[in-house]
C-alpha cells in the first residue's frame, strides 16, 4: 500500500489522499443464503442511512488497486465461486466528477478481458439520484449462457456469445441512452 496525504487536508481539517495506491490484494466477496453481504468475513451494511466510507473514497483524489484477484461466491444463488484475476481499477475524484476504469480477467471460459470505464457528475451518495454519466464496457469475448449462473437476464437465453462493447447514458438512476456494437 503506498499513500501519498493532500494538501487539501489542510484546508478541509482532516486527512485527504492526493494517491492511494493497493497493489495484489486477494478479497474474497460472499452473499450467504439470506442475502447478507461479507467482505473478507466482515459484514457489508446494507443500510443507506449512512454511506460514510463510499463519500470517503469520494473525497480522495485518486484511488488505484493494481493486479488484484477477487473471488465472489454466492450462496443464496447457488452458484460456484466466480474468480476474477489481472484486476484493476483506478478511481479519480474531482469537485463533481467521478472517473474510475476497471479492467479484469474472468475464467477463460466466461469470458475475455473485461474493461468497464465511468465518468460521472455528482456530490455523494445522499443524492445518487441526481448524479449522471456514462458507461462504458467492452467485452472482447463472453459466453452469456455461462454468465447466467450470477446474472438474471431478462429474458430466457439457453446460449448464446459473442463480443460487446456498448456506452450506457445514466440520469437519475435511470438508462438514458444505450449504444452498442
Amino acid at each position: 500500500v503506498e499513500a501519498v496525504l493532500s494538501w487539501t487536508s489542510l484546508l478541509y481539517l482532516e486527512p485527504r489522499l492526493h494517491r492511494l495506491e493497493v497493489r495484489q490484494p486477494m478479497l474474497d466477496i460472499r452473499r450467504d443464503a439470506r442475502g447478507q453481504i461479507t467482505i473478507a468475513c466482515l459484514p457489508l451494511k446494507q443500510d443507506n442511512q449512512q454511506p460514510g466510507a463510499a463519500d470517503w473514497v469520494l473525497r480522495q483524489d485518486e484511488l488505484t488497486v493494481r493486479d488484484a484477484r477477487i473471488t465472489w461466491t454466492d450462496d443464496q444463488r447457488g452458484a460456484p465461486a466466480l474468480t476474477l484475476t489481472a484486476l484493476n481499477l483506478t478511481l479519480q475524484n474531482g469537485l463533481y466528477r467521478h472517473r474510475f476504469g476497471l479492467t479484469a480477467t474472468p475464467p477463460a471460459d466466461m469470458a475475455g478481458r473485461i474493461d468497464v470505464r465511468g465518468d460521472f457528475k455528482g456530490n455523494d451518495f445522499e443524492h445518487l439520484a441526481d448524479w449522471h454519466g456514462q458507461i462504458y464496457a467492452n467485452f472482447d469475448y463472453a459466453d452469456l449462457a455461462v454468465w447466467r449462473r450470477w446474472i438474471d437476464y431478462p429474458i430466457e437465453l439457453p446460449a448464446g456469445h459473442g463480443r460487446l462493447r456498448c456506452w450506457l447514458d445514466v440520469a437519475n438512476l435511470q438508462p438514458q441512452a444505450l449504444t452498442a456494437s
